[in-house]
């Protein structure tokens, strides 16, 4: 699902139906919009509905920007690593998709500022089903 918007009033109370509709399908949302437009409310929104709905998640907000050129750690941070991967990995680490966890919700802020190679993994990780 895709939401596109342009004054937290005018996308107010059709971007909150569409997250109750879909924050709990297991679908991708992906929002977009000029900076300080409100998407990062809208994302604590989405959270309240799944509490809303008694649906225990995790919320991890994550500034892309602060890793944009460092593709490792980038790749690290996002999708975890395990013990002996490089120099320093000391133990089994999770990434943002794991701390979210299954019901939780992963934002992913600034994404444009991410290496193309570590989007496209993100692409992939989006895209690829565990079921």
């Amino acid at each position: 699902m895709e939401v596109s918007i342009c004054k937290y009033h005018e996308w107010e109370e059709g971007a909150k139906q569409l997250i109750e509709t879909y924050v709990s399908s297991g679908f991708a949302i992906l929002l977009l919009g000029e900076r300080g437009i409100g998407k990062t409310r809208l994302a604590e929104y989405a959270k309240s509905v799944l509490e809303g709905k008694k649906i225990k998640s995790n919320f991890v907000h994550v500034n892309c920007a602060q890793f944009s050129e460092n593709i490792t750690l980038a790749e690290s941070l996002l999708f975890g690593y395990v013990k002996g991967a490089f120099t320093g990995a000391h133990k089994d680490t999770d990434g943002y998709f794991q701390q979210a966890g299954d019901n939780g919700i992963l934002f992913l802020d600034e994404i444009h500022t991410l290496h193309p190679v570590v989007q496209q993994k993100l692409l992939v990780a989006l895209q690829t089903s565990k079921d």
